[in-house]
């Protein structure tokens, strides 16, 4: 418990000392994560009642599927941004 609370100390700190350059996409790119994120606790919610059917075959197709093109794009573009900001800056 000690070393989240210290990396969710490290983040708010981060947050607080980030500039006002922000990756233009990031909305998009945060409610991908959010929407994955939540489709993962429904299945959560679906192997504690006892079907597993679906979670298994989600997590062994389609969350590596996403995955995959998730990184390719936008994790890709944000990426190359956050490589040209560090260039900007030095």
């Amino acid at each position: 418990m000690d070393a989240t609370h210290r990396e969710f100390v490290d983040l708010a700190a981060a947050l607080m000392a980030a500039d006002d350059a922000r990756f233009p996409a990031i909305g998009e790119h945060v409610n991908e994560h959010q929407r994955v994120l939540g489709e993962l606790m429904a299945f959560g919610r679906g192997v504690q009642a006892g079907r597993l059917k679906f979670a298994r075959a989600y997590v062994q197709q389609s969350l590596p599927e996403w995955f995959d093109l998730h990184l390719s794009t936008m994790d890709a573009a944000l990426a190359a941004h956050l490589k040209r900001s560090a260039a900007t800056a030095a």
